[in-house]
């Protein structure tokens, strides 16, 4: 009898033990799989604020080129030959704005394309208007000589208007931080 015991013993502590192992693996495999879950989802967390960070920056970029880019109207005006005004073509900054749009914010491309097309018009209404015979009166003079230049210069205004407007409705998207 005693060695009934015993062998109902010995048998007790295998299964035991052989439980034991099985619990210890199983919460060590518990535990990797949280590991990894944790790691995937702060890499997933540190991946959008990165990308929001960019956005942002990107989208500030855009704001501060576009702002620049009315440097180019006084620029213009000050012209007094026709070289002069051939080398002041609307700004370049104009093409990255529009990158920008297309890789980030196609919501504002639009007003963009608009922007930039309205500059090229006067540009062009610019170049045509221009008289090398005016000795010394430079492009803005003989622009504001002309009763169309206020139009120009209204239709020019306002699609530069309605650009920031589109910019400033959209910024609370890009400026979370």
């Amino acid at each position: 009898m005693l060695q009934f015991e015993l062998d109902q013993h010995k048998k007790m502590a295998d299964v035991t033990s052989t439980n034991g192992i099985w619990i210890g693996g199983i919460l060590a495999l518990s535990g990797t799989i949280v590991g990894l879950i944790g790691a995937f989802v702060n890499s997933q967390i540190e991946r959008r604020a990165k990308r929001q960070q960019l956005v942002r920056e990107k989208y500030e970029e855009m704001a501060h080129l576009i702002s620049s880019s009315l440097a180019w109207y006084p620029q213009l005006a000050k012209c007094k030959t026709l070289d002069e005004i051939a080398s002041t073509p609307p700004p370049l900054e104009l093409r990255k704005i529009l990158t920008l749009c297309i890789l980030y914010f196609p919501e504002v491309k639009n007003d963009v394309v608009e922007y930039w097309n309205g500059m090229s018009l006067f540009y062009n209404w610019s170049v045509d208007i221009f008289s090398p015979n005016m000795a010394g009166l430079n492009l803005g003079i003989q622009a504001a000589m002309r009763s169309e230049n206020l139009e120009k210069t209204r239709v020019l205004t306002a699609l530069r208007q309605r650009l920031e407007n589109t910019i400033e409705k959209n910024a609370p998207k890009y400026a979370k931080v």
